[in-house]
């Protein structure tokens, strides 16, 4: 692998990053957080080969930002999101939007695989 993995991560609460960061640094990746509404600054400054969305704490407007990000052509090499299970609504608005969506348990069990085998 030539250089660093870049993996970003919009939204999320304390623990979440701290869960990202740590499987980031297994993985020997750089780990950038972001706001959600700082979406396309944030992909235009990283250039991320992995971005991950909180979808709950971002919800429709963030994937309508997403949206327009990808439109821009500012897609990173994967988008994931996890989310409550439970909101099938925002599951199918994700992969409108191009995001692969994942209800949180799956998420944190895969999310080692999900950046370590990213920059495969």
């Amino acid at each position: 692998m030539f250089g660093t993995v870049v993996v970003l991560l919009i939204g999320g609460d304390l623990m979440a990053k701290a869960r990202v960061e740590a499987a980031s640094k297994r993985a020997g990746a750089e780990l950038v957080t972001a706001p959600s509404h700082d979406l396309e600054g944030a992909l235009s400054r990283t250039r991320p080969e992995l971005l991950i969305l909180d979808l709950d704490s971002g919800g429709a407007g963030l994937l309508d930002d997403l949206k327009g990000a990808l439109a821009k052509g500012l897609p990173p090499g994967r988008v994931v999101g996890f989310y409550s299970h439970i909101d099938d609504e925002l599951r199918r608005g994700a992969l409108e939007a191009g995001c692969t969506p994942l209800p949180r348990g799956r998420f944190w069990r895969e999310l080692g695989d999900t950046i370590g085998g990213h920059g495969a």
